[in-house]
């Protein structure tokens, strides 16, 4: 089941300009507010209309600008579960479910046995006849979910269906979700703002910066190599840095301008970098100097956090130049040790039991970063002339 995406649509001041395609797995949608993610979503819905392109779902052509083709959208065979559900509040649970069925050609019967089926699958029994504001925020979604797929669609296209919800009810929520994801062989393009959701829930990722596409791929090769800076920055990545390739004789270093250093990479950095990278999971803290991108560092600050706690390390001057005594010092006498205040931090994340094994080591620490976990990223394109 295949969805195809090659529009353009353009207002004051931004334009959408995006083209992909996917088959039947879970894309998913992630980019800061205004990127264009939920305009994608309306624009395959046929909520919205394109300025240009094409738009085709299972061989089906949805919108062509060219040709003229715009089917409306109870034509189109989409389920939208919107943000806020948009369950109709005149309209009882049953009746909303059967509400995209009335424009299909289906008998009654038919359209009765799609009603118990969707009533049992998302666990609606004894709710049919009560009205959505007699319904917990869960219930809503759930009958709002039942609804989107109660027509069989081609495609599922969900814009942040958690993110009304508590955490408890969340949780529960997107498990019940991914247990539907699993039996639907349609696309399904998921918009969220919610790393680990997106990771837990999608094959795929796109990302969008100001109406283009950043990174489009499998979520385990963007959130290893992120090719452009928001692409790495939507992924979290909190350790950025802008770079520069040294030369073409030194194909294996790079400089970090941002934390001034040089690094050493197992790759050629491709001549578009303009960023080098590693995230907080993978700096480690070694035994001493000596190693390929090894750096003296203190403590900075502590965050603690629901898994452990999140470092802040500050980049010191070389070890060398330390006064002796201040090599011996614990966080709690840092005199005479001079950090390089120009510089960001680094960011690293600690379980409990690793930060009680270091908390008290005596300054500077070393702070590996590891030639295997950077990657080197680019610009990302920038907007067309208006």
């Amino acid at each position: 089941m295949e969805l195809s995406v090659d529009i353009e649509k353009r207002f004051p001041g931004f334009s959408l300009q995006v083209s992909f395609a996917t088959a039947g797995e879970a894309l998913g949608l992630l980019g800061a507010s205004g990127s264009g993610k939920t305009m994608i979503l309306r624009c395959i819905a046929g909520i919205e209309t394109p300025d240009r392109g094409r738009i085709t779902l299972n061989g089906r052509v949805l919108f062509d600008a060219e040709k003229g083709i715009n089917l409306p959208s109870r034509m189109r065979k989409v389920g939208f579960l919107f943000q806020d559900y948009a369950v109709f509040p005149h309209m009882t649970v049953a009746e909303n479910i059967l509400f995209g069925l009335q424009y299909l050609d289906l008998a009654v019967e038919e359209r009765r046995r799609r009603l118990e089926e969707k009533i049992l699958q998302f666990q609606l029994e004894g709710l049919e006849d009560r009205f959505p504001g007699q319904l917990s925020g869960g219930q809503q979604q759930r009958v709002a979910l039942a609804r989107a797929l109660s027509v069989d669609p081609d495609a599922l296209l969900l814009d942040e269906p958690f993110s009304a919800l508590d955490n408890h009810l969340r949780s529960q929520m997107e498990s019940e979700l991914l247990k539907t994801l699993s039996d639907y062989r349609g696309a399904t393009l998921f918009v969220t703002h919610n790393l680990d959701e997106a990771y837990r829930v999608c094959e795929s990722l796109l990302v969008l910066s100001k109406g283009r596409i950043s990174a489009f791929g499998s979520k385990a090769d963007i959130f290893q190599s992120p090719p452009t800076v928001t692409a790495a920055r939507l992924t979290g990545c909190k350790n950025l840095s802008r770079a520069r390739i040294l030369s073409p004789h030194q194909t294996d270093q790079i400089e970090a301008l941002d934390w001034g250093c040089t690094l050493h990479l197992p790759f050629s950095p491709p001549s578009s970098t303009a960023y080098v990278g590693i995230r907080a999971r993978h700096l480690r803290i070694v035994d001493g100097p000596g190693g390929v991108n090894t750096f003296p560092c203190r403590l900075g600050q502590v965050i603690d956090t629901t898994e452990g706690k999140t470092v802040h390390l500050e980049w010191m001057q070389a070890v060398e130049d330390v006064p002796p005594k201040s090599r011996q010092s614990s966080a709690d006498d840092l005199a005479g040790v001079r950090s390089f205040a120009g510089r960001p931090q680094l960011s690293m994340h600690l379980s409990e039991a690793s930060w009680n094994r270091l908390k008290d080591r005596p300054f500077p620490w070393w702070v590996h970063l590891d030639p295997e976990r950077l990657f080197a990223a680019a610009e990302d394109p920038g907007l067309p002339a208006q």
